[in-house]
This record gives structure tokens, sequence and C-alpha cells, in this order.
């Protein structure tokens, strides 16, 4: 696994465990929801 990947799923496994959503991640980063799953998506990758 990549150090990306490890990453990713290092902070999706933080936000469940907290129970954060990506909705209210993406307020608190004053971003858009789409963005945030755009982030955490293997799409947005290089």
């Amino acid at each position: 696994m990549s150090q990306t990947n490890a990453l990713l799923a290092t902070l999706k496994r933080a936000l469940r465990m907290r129970g954060i959503t990506y909705r209210q991640l993406a307020e608190t980063l004053e971003m858009s929801e789409a963005s945030i799953k755009r982030l955490f998506s293997k799409k947005c990758q290089p």
C-alpha cells in the first residue's frame, strides 16, 4: 500500500471512529462535501 493510500485509510478510519461525516468535515474546512469526497476517493490520487 502506498503512503498516500495508507494515510487516506487512516484518516477515513479516524473519521468513522469519531462519527464525523464528510459533510461535517466539509463545513469545518469550509469546503464543499463533493470536494471532500473527491479528496478521499482514489480518483483524485496522482
